[in-house]
């Protein structure tokens, strides 16, 4: 995993994807995630970021998405439940 400490990311696309952040900062970024490696952020300020998902990380949206409209709402739900606990 590649590891990025001490940066300031600004105004631009950060790829996030395998990498691991330290105590890095990001202002007015857009924050790109394909569904690969799962990023680390460990002390890491975030100021007007937004996120931006492609490939096999908008597949998994879309899949819950649509378990989510097919009537597996209350399965979705605890999942993001899940992820809510995780953070």
């Amino acid at each position: 995993m590649e590891r990025i400490e001490n940066q300031t990311f600004q105004d631009e696309s950060v790829s996030v994807d395998g990498k691991r952040f330290i105590a890095c900062t990001f202002d007015g970024c857009t924050l790109l995630y394909t569904g690969g490696d799962v990023p680390v952020f460990a002390k890491c300020r975030f100021n007007d970021v937004s996120l931006q998902f492609s490939e096999s990380a908008v597949d998994t949206l879309k899949f819950l998405s649509g378990l989510r409209e097919g009537g597996f709402t209350q399965a979705v739900d605890k999942i993001i439940q899940g992820i809510r606990q995780v953070v």
